[in-house]
């Protein structure tokens, strides 16, 4: 099915009609959107899924989101929140309706709104951003852009700012999963962002009662509070990253003191009375601990500044800060649709649209088909007999399905016998005339007609069949017609004639010239009839397949034929020139037992068209 992508005009129709929104394909252009049309360079193979990504997730906003909200006017926090929840909300209600649209998603997710090379915690500015982002866009959706680097950056968090306000933001996180509307999106938004300026208040608060200062420690009986310093008992004197005696010993850097003036030494202090060696650190006559890169008290000193829980404070309170200062550079870019048309933009992205595409989308110039005016009608003159008897016959079973009967009217030509006597009465129905009944065709018919290479020389059977079903129905008022050739060499498929189009000249000649080329895509031609018949507006749909072999993929052609039944469309396929018993194993699994014809000569196939036309009118 990945030849569809050459098919993007075809399959464009389709999705616009599924997702009710307009597609517009340009070549080598912008994607954009306005909220009604969606705009689309024709993609590379590798960005088809991401397209139809990006025209899902659109339409999902045309669908569901509230316009009246306005984003930017929003204090910046609020507004990064709200796209980030209301793009999964839309995405989550879009699904519902469209499954298959899943799997769009999940490309856009793994291309677009992946992680980045850089490592948010490079810089921890934005990391709270990266995490709301990602947490919503991939953890609460189970798409493919929450991975090792996100449980890290989740761990960082828990640690920074504490297991419980962590608790509570991602509890209000998956409300995200269970929105209902664009405000419902609005009110989460700034409830997470008061939950955090609440908690970035708490952080400030916290230690406004204690007396000790920064990265010291105080002493029972009134030492004097110094930076990486500890003081003895009896008024020694507080020295950086040392420890005091009991007596006055003083205080060396990085050095602890005896009890009887004992010499400094590097990184160790002892006690008088057996103080064991500790890195950094000072012991106290009785029992100070020791600690890294700080001093204690005689009796039991506290940590200071570079213990771990003050780091994760200052870290902490500097994360809640970078995301609630709205700042650009402290969030992340969480539009999905502004991030994914940027991408889908890019030249190395998109290809450029064939002629064929062009006029197929109505945006090249009337397309020329290299057919002379001789060798048209030259192929004319060859399907004439063909086109009447099937135009003769279809007429017949127009007028075999009209219902004619007498009525008895106040105007007319012919008496109705035993009716005068009404004149006396003053009724003057007393004229008869004949009335015809018939209900009004009104039915729309894709033709799909193979071209493959297979054909050969019975390619030219083909095209008059073609031909004469599209000459005949053209005559029929309320019959609108479309035409495909699949197998059509490298293009596989090619449009012969648009729905509700006029059957010209051009037409004429686009099946003249059809060629015997390629293999059997027949999935992707019900594909092309799908889009034409959304294109037209009958009650009756119709397609008729015409083919001489096997499908490419039977399974993905079965598919395609039980989706067309389930919206009650009649699917006619008539295998020609392949022979009954190979007919039956070839469509039995396909179309199912017995809803196939089979036609063994070519040159049969105009009478056998007309027994199709009883499914048709």
């Amino acid at each position: 099915m990945r030849n569809l992508s050459k098919s993007i005009v075809i399959m464009s129709g389709v999705y616009a009609n599924e997702f009710g929104i307009k597609i517009i394909l340009n070549n080598k252009g912008k994607a954009c959107t306005n909220g009604k049309e969606i705009h689309l360079p024709k993609p590379n193979l590798d960005c088809l899924d991401l397209t139809w990504g990006y025209a899902a997730h659109e339409a999902a906003h045309n669908r569901f989101t509230d316009f009246s909200i306005n984003p930017q006017s929003l204090p910046r926090p609020v507004e990064h929140l709200l796209q980030t929840c209301e793009d999964t909300r839309i995405e989550l209600e879009f699904i519902k309706l469209f499954p298959g649209c899943k799997k769009y998603f999940c490309a856009l997710a793994e291309k677009v709104i992946c992680l980045k090379d850089d490592h948010p915690l490079d810089s921890i500015d934005q990391v709270l951003s990266v995490y709301c982002f990602h947490y919503v866009r991939g953890k609460l959706t189970g798409y493919p852009n929450w991975d090792e680097q996100l449980e890290e950056i989740e761990k960082f968090l828990f640690q920074k700012l504490g297991i419980s306000m962590m608790a509570g933001l991602t509890n209000l996180l998956n409300k995200a999963k269970s929105l209902e509307s664009t405000q419902e999106s609005l009110d989460l938004a700034r409830e997470i962002v008061d939950y955090l300026q609440a908690s970035e208040g708490n952080s400030d608060s916290s230690g406004d009662d204690e007396e000790d200062g920064q990265d010291s420690d105080s002493s029972d009986d009134g030492g004097e509070n110094g930076q990486d310093s500890g003081s003895s008992d009896d008024g020694g004197e507080g020295g950086q990253d040392s420890g005091s005696s009991d007596d006055g010993g003083e205080s060396g850097q990085d050095s602890g003191s005896s009890d009887d003036g004992g010499e400094d030494g590097q990184d160790s202090g002892s006690s008088g009375d057996g103080g064991e060696n500790g890195q950094d650190s000072g012991s106290s006559d009785d029992g100070g601990e020791s600690g890294q890169d700080c001093g204690s008290s005689g009796d039991g000193g506290e940590n200071g500044q570079d213990s771990d829980s003050l780091d994760d404070a200052d870290v902490g309170s500097q994360i809640l800060k970078a995301f609630l200062s709205g700042d650009s550079g402290s969030y992340v870019e969480s539009d999905t649709g502004a991030l994914t048309a940027e991408f889908l933009s890019q030249d190395e992205n998109q290809e450029a649209m064939t002629e064929v595409e062009m006029y197929d989308s109505g945006q090249g110039d009337i397309m020329n088909v290299d057919v002379s005016d001789i060798t048209l009608k030259s192929f004319e003159a060859n399907a004439v007999h063909a086109t009447s008897s099937l135009r003769q016959g279809l007429l017949r079973l127009i007028q075999d399905q009209t219902r004619t009967q007498k009525i008895v009217t106040k105007r007319g030509r012919r008496l109705a016998k035993g009716k005068l006597h009404r004149l006396t009465c003053g009724n003057t129905r007393i004229f008869k005339r004949k009335f015809s009944e018939r209900e009004n065709v009104d039915v729309d018919v894709v033709v799909l007609a193979d071209s493959s290479g297979s054909m050969n020389t019975n390619i030219e059977h083909m095209k008059v069949a073609t031909y004469a079903i599209l000459d005949a129905l053209e005559r029929i008022d309320g019959a609108n017609t479309a035409a495909y050739a699949f197998g059509y060499g490298s293009t596989d498929i090619a449009q012969i004639k648009k729905p509700n189009e006029r059957f010209s000249n051009i037409v004429k000649g686009k099946i003249a010239t059809l060629q015997s080329w390629g293999g059997t895509p027949a999935a992707e031609a019900y594909w092309a009839a799908a889009h034409a018949l959304f294109a037209m507006q009958g009650k009756k749909k119709v397609v008729v397949m015409i083919t001489d072999g096997q499908p490419n993929s039977p399974s993905a052609t079965k598919e395609m034929v039980k989706a067309l039944q389930s919206e009650g469309i009649t699917v006619i396929c008539m295998g020609v020139g392949c022979g009954a018993i190979k007919a039956r194993k070839i469509f039995n699994d396909v179309y199912g037992h017995n809803r196939w014809l089979v036609v063994e000569d070519f040159e049969d196939l105009p009478s056998e068209l007309l027994r199709v036309a009883k499914e048709v009118i």
